[in-house]
């Protein structure tokens, strides 16, 4: 069953077709793929990758790499996240790279921030000016101020 909500409406069934100007996109589709989503959506959820040029005003669930202005939420994501600020957690199956996180981040790889107000656990690298909470990375934590401490 596929999921699609637009302006609000949840539109559901077995496949779901995409048209532009009238004209259904019919064929192969590229892979990966990635949504483009132009405007300020409410919530994402989905298993692509997705582009958003705007701000999202709830959370992004994402299948793939996320990118986009602000976040009034949550962004789970399989792949990496590149935001602007996020009011809520951040967890990437890759690398975070946001300008101020208010909850915790959770990355695969490496984690790039200005200011993180909760905990941190990367795989990799950390490097962030401000973190409120604990550290935990798989190598190198770059930073200017931790609050608590905990380096691995």
């Amino acid at each position: 069953m596929a999921t699609i909500e637009l302006a609000g409406t949840v539109y559901e069934g077995e496949a779901i077709e995409i048209r532009i100007d009238g004209m259904s996109i019919e064929g192969k589709l590229p892979d990966p793929l990635t949504l483009v989503i132009t405007g300020d959506p409410a919530k994402i959820t989905t298993d692509l990758a997705v582009s958003i040029q705007g701000n999202v005003y709830g959370d992004i669930e994402a299948g793939g790499h996320v990118s986009c202005a602000d976040v009034d939420g949550d962004v789970e994501a399989a792949g990496s996240v590149t935001c602007g600020d996020v009011t809520g957690d951040v967890e990437a199956g890759n690398s975070v790279s946001c300008a101020d996180v208010e909850g915790d981040v959770e990355a695969g790889r490496d984690v790039a921030s200005t200011t993180i107000a909760g905990d941190v656990d990367a795989g990799r690298d950390v490097r962030c000016a401000h973190i409120a909470g604990n550290v935990q990375a798989g190598n190198r934590v770059s930073h200017d101020n931790i609050t608590e401490r905990d380096e691995q």
